[in-house]
């Protein structure tokens, strides 16, 4: 049972040579498309938080954000909507 919230962690590879700053500008900009969704911002009950890299890879790293979102809503929750 949830106690009111769901967390979502999710995870994006990317590519060594990319900037961190950029990654994190793009992540931004997806996070704030996904608040402008009429479908999905009442699900959403925070701001995205990016935690940071996960991990690193041969050739990627995994960066990882995590924000809340409402139970029993979660179809959907964890796709990006199209054009991000």
């Amino acid at each position: 049972m949830a106690r009111g919230f769901i967390k979502a962690v999710i995870g994006i590879g990317v590519a060594c040579r990319e900037n961190v700053d950029e990654v994190m500008k793009v992540m931004r900009a997806a996070a704030h498309t996904v608040r402008e969704d009429a479908d999905l911002d009442p699900r959403i009950l925070d701001e995205m938080a990016i935690a940071g890299v996960d991990s690193w890879g041969d050739s990627a790293g995994v960066f990882q954000y995590r924000f809340h979102y409402r139970p029993r809503v979660q179809r959907g929750i964890r796709h990006a909507p199209s054009g991000v």
